[in-house]
């Protein structure tokens, strides 16, 4: 069955900084985009990217893990410069499976 992480507006999901950021896929239309993970939780994350990625964009993402991959759909929010050549994206995910939502939550664990 399908999950659909919901953002609660008095209740922030703690965020996980990445201690060395990660190449991240994100499928973007017919695009394979890679971008590096910075931050991340259980209802979205952020990553640096060379380009720009308009707010609203869909992709699929695929997240390597120890425990396995971490595979999703998730809509990028309004970027922010972060380098002179790079820019922050923030992302939410829109669904992930239930293994893939435990998953996530394995490796969140495991990193605090």
């Amino acid at each position: 069955m399908a999950h659909f992480p919901k953002a609660h507006a008095n209740h922030r999901s703690p965020r996980t900084q990445i201690p060395h950021p990660e190449p991240t896929r994100f499928r973007i239309g017919d695009h394979l985009v890679t971008g590096n993970l910075q931050r991340i939780s259980l209802t979205g994350g952020s990553a640096l990217f060379n380009r720009n990625i308009h707010s609203g964009t869909l992709a699929e993402i695929a997240i390597a893990t120890k425990f396995g991959p971490v595979c999703g759909l998730v809509e990028f929010l309004a970027g922010r410069r972060a380098t002179l050549t790079a820019q922050e994206h923030g992302f939410r995910f829109v669904a992930l499976s239930d293994d893939d939502y435990q998953r996530l939550g394995r490796v969140l664990q495991a990193m605090n």
